[in-house]
């Protein structure tokens, strides 16, 4: 977390890098992200993305949104309206792989602390301890399967962008959320638009776009080509440098 997009780029350019004790790190060269941060975008290819990311969503966060959509065309880049391909696959991925890896994780405090997790969290946890091998395996083969999709439908784009999250904020304890005419659980929601691109294994960012009449902010989610953390962060700061959101106090509630 950050207060603005530069401050990431100083953040990140101290965390990247290989790391001796995780064998899946990178042994890339790590850039230079605030030296390159206002380096010329160019012909800047962007896709908005539909379908998946906007049904359903809050009506005050689609709208808060599209106006951070018309400041990205306003400093000159192409957005282009598009779905991501076999979007579709997300939720059974999010519902088998997700649960799955944070049971293994927890296992060993689940069993001598399970006081100390909240009932709604631990009963996902176990869920996660239930589910089937064949199940998982299943998920990651879609996991790869699209990630190559994914792959090949970025070549045609600089960065991708959508809503962070499709609501603002919940309140402390509050199960569900209502997205227009539609119920959802409200972690759920919270976490729908940002776990493809973790399973993806793509850089994202998000950045506060605007405020809702409680006084909430929403975020636009920006998302670039594996290893190209620089483009991501360079458009995050061209709409920082167009806009004040990250700066300024929010309003009272309507």
């Amino acid at each position: 977390l950050a207060r603005s997009v530069e401050d990431a780029a100083v953040v990140l350019k101290a965390i990247a890098g290989h790391d001796p004790r995780d064998s899946s790190s990178s042994g890339r060269p790590v850039a230079d992200y605030r030296a390159e941060l206002d380096a010329p975008l160019g012909n800047l290819r962007v896709a908005a993305l539909r379908g998946y990311f906007w049904d359903p969503i809050d009506p005050e966060v689609a709208r808060i949104v599209e106006d951070s959509f018309a400041v990205i065309r306003g400093f000159g880049a192409e957005v282009v309206d598009i779905e991501l391909p076999h979007a579709d696959r997300f939720p059974a991925m999010q519902n088998t792989v997700l649960p799955a890896e944070a049971s293994a994780y927890h296992l060993k405090w689940m069993q001598d602390r399970p006081g100390d997790y909240s009932p709604m969290i631990f009963e996902r946890l176990v869920q996660g301890a239930a589910v089937r091998a064949v199940d998982l395996v299943n998920a990651e083969r879609a996991r790869r399967l699209t990630q190559s999709t994914v792959e090949e439908f970025m070549r045609s784009f600089d960065v991708l962008i959508t809503p962070t999250v499709p609501y603002t904020a919940a309140l402390l304890g509050q199960p569900m959320v209502r997205l227009g005419s539609v119920e959802i659980e409200a972690s759920a929601a919270r976490t729908r638009n940002l776990f493809p691109f973790n399973a993806l294994g793509l850089p994202a960012m998000s950045i506060p776009c605007g405020f809702d009449s409680r006084g909430l902010p929403a975020g636009l989610q920006i998302v670039g080509r594996a290893f190209e953390d620089s483009t991501v962060l360079q458009v995050g700061h061209a709409y920082q440098m167009s806009t004040d959101w990250h700066r300024r106090i929010p309003p009272e509630p309507a």
